[in-house]
């Protein structure tokens, strides 16, 4: 779950899209032309995160416009990456496109997902913050968010007070997503510095989680997450940006981002084709459509709890919730992309084997 950004575009998205775009790659072509029905027929399954204010944003921002553009359709599926390498190893491939993350993209390139084509999109994206079998979407970040019920005018300003239930005692959520940043959460609730992180100092880490093991509840999917904060079932909580943002916009205004200058940690998402994805070809022009500057501002300025990845992005201009939850607006420490995508599959065991235990 994944440098902020400026400038303008030179062309408009649906512009650069039609006239720009050039070249994909993988199978199952479907190209017919260029016209705004040149795709009619043509279903594409699409695994987003969920139900939610994000994947409410990708529908409108990027699904609908690239459907009225092509005629193609989508049907929409729930991500998953085991059901992903499944399928893939299985050669029966049913999703065209994924969201994703690049820990999973980069670790699985050429081998679970394939490499997307970015020829023809404006503006650019930061070296090393996205895998080459991945296409940027946005910037999101891990938060600290308390329930103002539980903790009233002391709230916790800090990591270290996440950590410390005889000070702050209280139900702690997290989604069981500890690629997100939850490492490197611990270690600066220990005191490391953000310039000290890497390479993460696993038991360090696991000492400070094992102070909270009593009063954690680790949460299969967001979703559920949502659901206990909204249901005042839980005291404190590691959220991802947007759901933090569907949160407060669900009626969980007694929910608040812990205050600056407790860092959040911010990772990059990503759409993938899985490798034999069919209508791969077409599955391409959508990422790239999504990946141009002015759909990453709208997207932007419609779901709170992120910040375009594309650079030629203009900054969204957010009010409200959406202004509440925008990583910009907190201090935050990038999530090493390379190092996660070497180490993820050992470090989630880790987190996975503490949180069953």
């Amino acid at each position: 779950m994944r440098s902020l950004r400026t400038v303008g575009a030179v062309c408009t998205a649906a512009a650069a899209f039609l006239l720009c775009a050039c070249g994909s790659s993988g199978g199952g072509k479907s190209s017919s032309g260029t016209g705004p029905n040149r795709y009619k027929g043509v279903t594409l399954v699409y695994a987003t995160p969920g139900p939610g204010a994000y994947q409410d944003a990708e529908v409108a921002v990027w699904v609908k416009p690239f459907e009225e553009m092509t005629g193609a359709k989508f049907v929409l599926t729930v991500e998953n990456d085991a059901k992903l390498t499944a399928m893939v190893k299985a050669g029966n491939v049913s999703w065209s496109v994924t969201d994703s993350d690049p820990y999973f993209d980069t670790a699985q390139c050429g081998k679970i997902v394939q490499k997307i084509d970015l020829t023809g999109v404006q503006g650019s994206f930061t070296p090393g913050s996205y895998s080459p079998c991945g296409s940027p979407q946005l910037y999101t970040a891990m938060m600290m968010m308390y329930n103002t019920k539980t903790y009233g005018d002391n709230p916790p300003t800090t990591w270290a007070d996440f950590f410390d239930p005889k000070k702050y005692p209280g139900t702690r959520v997290m989604p069981d997503e500890p690629y997100g940043g939850y490492f490197e959460i611990a270690l600066s609730a220990a005191g490391v510095a953000p310039d000290k992180l890497y390479p993460l100092n696993t038991d360090l880490a696991m000492q400070q989680f094992d102070k909270i093991k009593s009063q954690s509840k680790i949460t299969p999917t967001g979703s559920l997450e949502q659901q206990l904060m909204l249901n005042n079932q839980a005291d404190l909580a590691i959220v991802p940006s947007t759901r933090a943002y569907s949160i407060l916009k669900a009626g969980g205004d007694f929910w608040k981002v812990a205050p600056a200058p407790t860092p959040n940690f911010t990772g990059i998402n990503e759409f993938a084709i899985p490798k034999g994805a069919p209508h791969s070809d077409i599955a391409q022009e959508f990422v790239r459509f999504a990946a141009q500057p002015e759909q990453q501002t709208k997207m932007a300025s419609l779901v709170g709890g992120t910040v375009p990845a594309n650079k030629g992005a203009k900054p969204p201009q957010l009010t409200g919730s959406a202004a509440v939850v925008n990583p910009a607006a907190y201090p935050s420490i990038p999530v090493n992309t390379q190092y996660w995508a070497e180490n993820d599959s050992r470090l989630t065991a880790m987190f996975n084997d503490w949180s069953t235990s």
